[in-house]
């Protein structure tokens, strides 16, 4: 009686050690796949960036011809640029979160004029993310982005740290 109670016990021990790391992976690829869609719908962004005319309302006079301007209002984790509809757009890191701004130009009779939103979710961590305009002397322009994240602690799983470094060339064409 003693060892078939002991064999059902490790049994029972390896069937929910399989469950566990069944959930613990599932977590880790929805996760994964969010995050991706972010980093997409900010690299096509990026690559339909517009050049800035002159006096441009966007980006400031300092920025005539240019495509992006960075920092933003003093903030290092930032970086701003008119997107294809000729949008303020604004990609910054917030309350651990990366988050974009869209302006509307003005005069514009577009509803709404503005928008704030998150581009990660609450289980993901931004720690980090760094930017810089390689050039926007010649074109195409390209930008190199460093994001780093980690993994929202959880009880069952442990905390995971990635830091993703990617250059995006800019598809503009006078």
């Amino acid at each position: 009686m003693t060892i078939f109670t002991i064999m059902i016990l490790v049994a029972s021990d390896i069937f929910q050690t399989g469950l566990t790391q069944q959930r613990s992976i599932l977590t880790k690829n929805s996760q994964q796949n969010t995050f991706r869609y972010a980093l997409e719908v900010f690299n096509k962004d990026l690559k339909s960036a517009q050049r800035a005319i002159s006096s441009d309302w966007c980006l400031g006079s300092d920025y005539d011809f240019k495509i992006f301007k960075t920092p933003v209002n003093g903030n290092p984790n930032s970086i701003a640029f008119l997107d294809k509809n000729q949008n303020c757009t604004v990609y910054y890191l917030a309350s651990s979160s990366l988050m974009v701004a869209r302006v509307a130009p003005p005069g514009s009779t577009s509803t709404p004029t503005s928008s704030i939103s998150t581009l990660t979710p609450n289980d993901i961590v931004v720690q980090d993310f760094k930017v810089r305009v390689d050039s926007q002397a010649f074109m195409p322009a390209s930008v190199t982005y460093q994001l780093t994240f980690r993994t929202a602690t959880s009880s069952r799983s442990a905390v995971e740290k990635y830091v993703i470094q990617s250059t995006v060339a800019v598809r503009y064409y006078d």
